[in-house]
């Protein structure tokens, strides 16, 4: 073997440990945080009135890979932050992982499915 095939088999490996299934979920759709006034309120959908401060609407990602940091905000809700002032939110499938500014890889691949994309932690 040369050195090319040693590095070739050096990157595969680490590719495949890189993008592990236990680290990898499903993205479900893309959101934007909007401040409320204050004093505002919601309706849930039982109907019951709550407090809110924010809500979160859906919007649409350029695809392709983009390094991030993860912050988990609730089940299958993600705070994604890309550079230092901007950031959105994502809805996971089945990711329960605990996050606090964890680096992650987002990768965009969709607008129109259920399966947006991929969140791939480090």
């Amino acid at each position: 073997m040369n050195i090319k095939q040693v590095l070739l088999i050096v990157a595969l490996m680490a590719t495949a440990l890189y993008v592990r299934g236990e680290d990898t979920f499903e993205v479900a759709r893309f959101y934007d945080k909007r401040e409320l006034p204050r004093d505002s309120k919601v309706i849930d959908s039982y109907d019951n009135v709550k407090d809110a401060r924010a809500v979160l609407l859906p919007t649409e990602i350029d695809e392709g890979t983009y390094d991030v940091k993860v912050t988990r905000i609730d089940s299958n809700f993600y705070k994604v932050e890309v550079g230092y002032n901007d950031e959105f939110y994502v809805e996971t499938k089945y990711c329960y992982r605990s996050a606090y500014r964890s680096k992650a890889v987002l990768i965009v691949n969709g607008r129109y499915d259920y399966k947006k994309g991929k969140l791939v932690f480090r």
